[in-house]
């Protein structure tokens, strides 16, 4: 039963896996393509592709949730939780710690939000900034496996995917190629690719730290 279990949790594994990476690669492939027929409207600030964003870290952090359970290795758990813990912040990132819900003028490239120095909850917005990074930062040296991450191999396609995703966000964000409007959407598309891949990311680690 035991070995029944674990060969089933192996085969979900592997599953997530290849099919998390093969959407996040092909995202990419067809960012551009999309970008130059999909209207600016659907890479506007709090717009589909923002939120699909949100529901794929918040996806992603519940994985690595799950992942702690399925394991029996503290430091793994750890690692996951680190892992959901990042996925949550990037989420709230995503949604301008709550601005997204004060829009105040409209603009040709999307929603225009009140200013975080206007925001009636800025104080509390930093002081929960400061405690997510102040938590990934201690959490992260006194109970990650650093050694054995570092000893891990590195997952080269994902990494290349990513870099990829990034340049694609910062070209998207600065016009280049095909406008700004249009770019707009690549730049939305690349960080979506970027997100999707964090899975594959965790689960690759998490394969090769079980294996030590």
């Amino acid at each position: 039963m035991y070995y029944s279990k674990q060969h089933k949790q192996r085969s979900q594994l592997e599953t997530v896996y290849k099919y998390s990476l093969i959407t996040g690669i092909l995202i990419l492939i067809v960012a551009y393509p999309l970008a130059l027929i999909l209207p600016v409207s659907i890479s506007f600030e709090n717009g589909f592709l923002e939120n699909l964003q949100v529901l794929i870290l918040i996806v992603g952090s519940l994985y690595n949730l799950k992942l702690i359970a399925d394991s029996i290795d503290k430091e793994i758990g750890a690692f996951h939780l680190w892992s959901a813990v990042f996925m949550i912040f990037m989420a709230f990132r995503e949604l301008s710690w709550g601005r997204v819900f004060f829009p105040i003028d409209m603009e040709d490239n999307g929603p225009v939000f009140v200013a975080m120095k206007n925001f009636s909850l800025r104080i509390e917005v930093h002081i929960m900034i400061a405690l997510f990074i102040l938590f990934l930062i201690l959490f992260m040296l006194k109970y990650l496996p650093l050694i054995r991450i570092f000893n891990c191999h590195l997952p080269f396609l994902i990494i290349l995917a990513m870099i990829i995703s990034i340049i694609f966000s910062y070209v998207g964000d600065h016009g280049m190629l095909i406008g700004k409007l249009q770019g707009q959407i690549v730049e939305e598309i690349g960080e979506l690719a970027f997100y999707i891949l964090i899975l594959p990311l965790c689960i690759h680690y998490h394969k090769e730290l079980s294996r030590y």
